[in-house]
């Protein structure tokens, strides 16, 4: 897939593309995203042992991340594709509802303790 296909599709659907560069970014464990607390914690515990893979870990996030700031600079440039239609507003109360959650959970990780808790002693017993 070309990248002219997605240029500018932000322009279009911007609600939908700022959920999906920000879910992307959790996934690698950006800081104030949702992911950030749990890779975080989980590069601490691998550098006690040995720092690095831990090293490997973070250089490979960085490379990550340099690729979604990539690619939000294609999703809102200039628009190629024209037919490219505008986002419903069910799209966008959902990408909405998506937001609030990942940014609220990144701003109280311990909001999550509970249930993570209880699976871990689901798992481990």
């Amino acid at each position: 897939m070309s990248a002219t296909r997605i240029q500018g599709a932000g322009n279009r659907l911007p609600w939908n593309s700022a959920a999906f560069l920000l879910g992307g970014l959790g996934l690698t464990g950006f800081p104030l995203s949702a992911g950030f607390t749990g890779h975080w914690t989980a590069l601490q515990i691998i550098a006690e042992n040995d720092w690095r893979p831990a090293a490997i870990v973070l250089f490979a996030s960085v490379g990550a991340i340099w690729g979604f700031v990539r690619l939000t600079r294609i999703l809102f440039g200039p628009l190629e594709n024209r037919f490219l239609l505008r986002e419903r507003m069910v799209s966008v109360a959902l990408a909405l509802c998506m937001l609030l959650l990942s940014i609220s959970l990144a701003l109280a990780p311990q909001l999550l303790d509970g249930p993570i808790r209880t699976v871990w002693a689901a798992f481990s017993g």
